[in-house]
């Protein structure tokens, strides 16, 4: 009967405490109790909207700074890119001009030997030639 006692007890104080508050609620003072708490309420969720909007705004702001100094970066990294690409072609240009001068400058030099070499082969032949057609001269005239 103990527990039985116990929950009587309970029951009557919640009985108590639920007319006391109905009772409360009821009175005038209770409704200005519940206006006054529905005004709260309305501002705190009011600032709550603001806030979060504000927060929201902020937050954009800084997504679309970021987004931003990104590109930028991105750009300028580009642009590095493209101009490192192009002084590297300028350079392998300049090289493959200086080889190619330098190819033909040796091509014009071998032929010029090569002529060179040709006139003193050529010479050579018509002095031998005549040496030999003064020999033939020579054997000629003692017949």
């Amino acid at each position: 009967m103990d527990n039985d006692n116990k929950l009587l007890v309970g029951l009557g104080i919640g009985l108590i405490a639920g007319a006391a508050a109905g009772y409360f609620i009821a009175s005038e003072d209770g409704q200005k109790f519940q206006k006054k708490t529905k005004k709260k309420i309305k501002a705190l969720e009011e600032d709550l909207k603001n806030s979060l909007k504000n927060n929201t705004e902020q937050l954009s702001d800084k997504l679309s700074d970021a987004a931003e100094i990104t590109k930028n970066k991105l750009s300028d990294a580009a642009e590095s890119t493209k101009d490192w690409a192009n002084k590297a072609s300028e350079t392998i240009k300049q090289k493959i001009s200086t080889s190619t001068n330098l190819a033909e400058e040796t091509i014009e030099e071998t032929m010029e030997e090569v002529n060179d070499s040709v006139e003193t082969g050529a010479e050579k032949a018509r002095r031998i030639i005549r040496e030999k057609e003064e020999t033939v001269n020579k054997m000629l005239d003692k017949i």
